[in-house]
């Protein structure tokens, strides 16, 4: 079974690869009057100040992890920013922009680094970091000057909920529905009903997680809240102003940085030669989709291409067609290949991506996740390529292209 943390790294992946497609869904009149009356508020903002509250809450195959983020917010366009961020493990990181250099600085490394201020707001790196929230979310929109167009990227559909009190204060409940790739997630925005100001966003990112029998307190919450918010108020000169403390050192990499860029480099080094390679294929008795029985040994003769995937995963759908063909085409010159799905889907569900897809290879379900350790499957797609003799030539870990895949069985069965 592939772990926690990795599946959840998988998710921010698969979100932020997501490309934006234009639904021009129709708004209701009450939901376009509330999106009126917030470009409105925005459309003639020069500077922002906010505290920014950002909280994550995921729960998955029975595991819970929650983490929160505070920050200080304060902007100017077309493009100073200042955002202090901190949390209770650390010392925090600054990030500032006076409009022509961009720099970030860690207190607890007394380390920082200097590099070109971007043209706009939303471009900053400091918008980009991720302290803010995710892209859409409050601080993103309300520097774009016309929040309305970015809320309405890929809206299938917008309604209002029943208004709520926050610290007594009346608060309208806008919820959009967004299109993400092949599913939807839901976002609350609650907007001041006097005022116009966006005070919070609650994106519901549940869909994104693969859903299992059974289990009822999936959850996958991003909370944006921003409290104290104050417009166009006046800035002091020197707000975007840094001055290095006198125990700090200007790098051009945070040594924290250098130090995983390094071990990354060297496992990549590593990973070229994985450990099961020149090894005997672990053995294995599974049921496919279809109730038939296979094992290794009765593939024994021929070369195998064993391939560890999951339906939620982009990039095994993507290679899932690569590999009917790859199957078409070497089958008759012995090589074997056989899909492997540990994640523990539901049957039907991998049914119905088959089906949709026009897939026949074989599906392979291994329910209790032994077949997947054994082969030290931890990120996937995992290809796998076992020689006629059942030793493992090759392990291919994350999208190959179709002509290198071709190279790699002609190595295979020479």
């Amino acid at each position: 079974m592939f772990s926690f943390v990795r599946r959840i790294f998988g998710f921010a992946l698969f979100l932020i690869l997501i490309c934006r497609i234009a639904t021009g869904a129709e708004l209701p009149a009450d939901v376009k009057a509330c999106f009126e009356q917030i470009d409105a508020v925005y459309a003639d903002v020069k500077t922002y100040q906010a505290n920014v509250l950002l909280s994550v809450k995921i729960n998955f195959e029975n595991q819970e992890y929650k983490s929160a983020l505070s920050s200080s917010l304060v902007w100017e366009k077309p493009n100073r920013i200042k955002v202090f961020t901190s949390d209770k493990q650390s010392s925090g990181v600054l990030m500032v922009s006076d409009g022509k250099t961009f720099i970030k600085y860690l207190p607890q490394e007394k380390e920082y680094v200097i590099k070109p201020a971007s043209d706009g707001l939303r471009d900053s790196d400091a918008m980009r970091s991720g302290s803010l929230g995710q892209i859409s979310g409050i601080a993103d929109v309300t520097a774009s000057g016309k929040p309305s167009e970015i809320l309405k990227e890929d809206l299938l559909k917008a309604s209002m909920k029943e208004s709520v009190q926050i610290d007594g204060t009346p608060h309208k409940v806008i919820n959009l529905v967004k299109k993400l790739s092949d599913k939807q997630a839901s976002i609350d925005l609650f907007m001041e009903e006097k005022t116009g100001r966006i005070r919070k966003m609650i994106f519901d990112n549940k869909p994104l997680i693969q859903e299992k029998d059974g289990d009822d307190e999936l959850a996958f919450l991003v909370t944006d809240e921003h409290v104290n918010i104050r417009l166009n108020e006046k800035l002091g000169k020197d707000v975007f102003q840094f001055i290095p403390p006198n125990d700090a050192n200007k790098v051009d990499e945070f040594t924290f940085a250098k130090m995983r860029r390094q071990a990354e480099e060297k496992a990549a080094e590593e990973e070229q030669k994985n450990p099961l390679e020149g090894k005997a294929a672990p053995a294995f008795k599974l049921q496919d989709i279809k109730g038939k029985t296979h094992t290794l040994e009765q593939y024994k003769g021929n070369a195998v291409v064993l391939d560890f995937w999951a339906t939620f995963c982009p990039p095994c759908q993507k290679e899932m067609p690569v590999l009917q063909k790859i199957s078409a085409k070497w089958e008759p010159k012995g090589v074997i290949v056989l899909t492997i799905n540990s994640s523990g889907e539901p049957e039907q569900k991998i049914k119905g991506f088959m089906n949709q897809f026009n897939l026949s290879l074989p599906v392979l379900l291994d329910k209790t996740g032994n077949v997947g350790k054994a082969y030290n499957v931890q990120f996937i797609p995992q290809l796998v390529l076992v020689d006629k003799s059942g030793i493992i030539k090759k392990v291919i870990i994350g999208l190959m292209s179709e002509e290198d895949l071709e190279k790699e069985i002609e190595n295979l069965i020479k």
